[in-house]
């Protein structure tokens, strides 16, 4: 565990902010990575803002599971070292070690993404945790709900490493009307709709002091930053995401989100991991094709999904897998789904 530091004399160092920390590599689920130079500015800006959202106590014990390569777990240890607060660190995930580590080691936080939580959700006992912070991927709705009865602090958020993690957070357990959002934008963060229907869905865009200069060896960003999702901001300023540009199938000219199904389709028993992706087709253009781990016929799911969607939504061939493959976040990598499927 790392401990606190609270004399403040052991430690006289005041970095540069536009100094370069680190370079992270994004996660690269659709193709090719890119290189973020993260600058000590970004950091000191996303450690305030998002204590002002999670606050902070003496007590803090964040339980550290991700990779501290990837800005997901790099961002817990950097918090952990500003606010002077524990963290717990295992070498490597499975389900029992963060259950174990939950139980028995004082832990507060945990950061987690859906693929995890969703195998564990049921077996959680963890009297002093106080946050769960959930992101990295699209959340199943039921999954949500089940914290919510569950009386789960669960915290979701949305973000990257081009923004040094968190862009948006909020509590499930204070904002139940708000499941379907991503959040509510932390400070100094602007969450732009551009080019929107006339339903008000569009390019999400966002500028912040925690957002990157640019990638390494391109072009500096001007302005805004386009994150490539497609979305809309409520009413109340919470962000609600369709899906990533480069996921939505276009069908006959129709648009079908992916998420939109697998939302869906995780509301049915027995659905443990399901991805929708496009597949080309030489009518249509592309149809969406399931990539399932279940034991339910296809028959079973066809129906389930054709009495609660269109049946252009609906899709095509479906795929089962013993597991879907992910990267080291967790986060299932569509890119390797859609090539397993286009050679068979």
């Amino acid at each position: 565990a790392i401990s606190p530091m609270h004399n403040d004399e052991n430690l006289d160092w005041n970095p540069s902010n536009e100094k370069v920390f680190c370079i992270i590599n994004t996660s690269a689920t659709t193709g090719k990575f890119k290189s973020v130079p993260v600058r000590w500015s970004q950091i000191e800006a996303h450690v305030k803002a998002s204590a002002n959202v999670l606050g902070v106590e003496k007590r803090d014990n964040w339980l550290v599971v991700l990779p501290m390569f990837h800005v997901s777990g790099l961002s817990i240890i950097l918090r952990t070292l500003y606010n002077g607060t524990r963290a717990t660190i295992r070498e490597k995930f499975s389900e029992q070690v963060v259950l174990e580590a939950l139980e028995t080691e004082d832990v507060t936080m945990v950061s987690l993404v859906p693929t995890v939580l969703q195998r564990i959700v049921e077996r959680i006992q963890a009297p002093t945790l106080r946050a769960i912070l959930l992101g990295g991927e699209f959340i199943p709705m039921p999954l949500l709900q089940e914290c919510v009865q569950r009386n789960l602090p669960v915290y979701k958020t949305y973000g990257m490493s081009e923004t040094f993690a968190q862009s948006t957070t909020f509590s499930v357990k204070d904002h139940p009307n708000k499941l379907a959002s991503v959040g509510y934008p932390l400070e100094g963060v602007t969450i732009e709709i551009r080019n929107p229907d006339e339903e008000g869905v569009g390019e999400v865009w966002l500028s912040s002091p925690m957002l990157m200069k640019g990638y390494l060896n391109k072009e500096p960003i001007k302005g805004a930053f386009n994150t490539d999702d497609i979305g809309y901001v409520d009413e109340d300023g919470f962000l609600y995401l369709l899906n990533r540009r480069k996921d939505i199938i276009i069908s006959g000219g129709e648009n079908i989100y992916p998420k939109e199904i697998e939302d869906v389709l995780y509301g049915m028993n027995g659905i443990l991991e399901c991805a929708v992706i496009p597949v080309s087709d030489p009518k249509w253009g592309q149809v969406p094709v399931l990539c399932v781990v279940t034991n339910h016929s296809e028959e079973d799911i066809s129906q389930y999904l054709l009495s609660r969607l269109a049946k252009y939504k609906v899709p095509k061939r479906m795929i089962y897998f013993d597991a879907l493959p992910k990267n080291s976040m967790g986060k299932i990598l569509r890119q390797d789904l859609i090539h397993t499927v286009e050679r068979t």
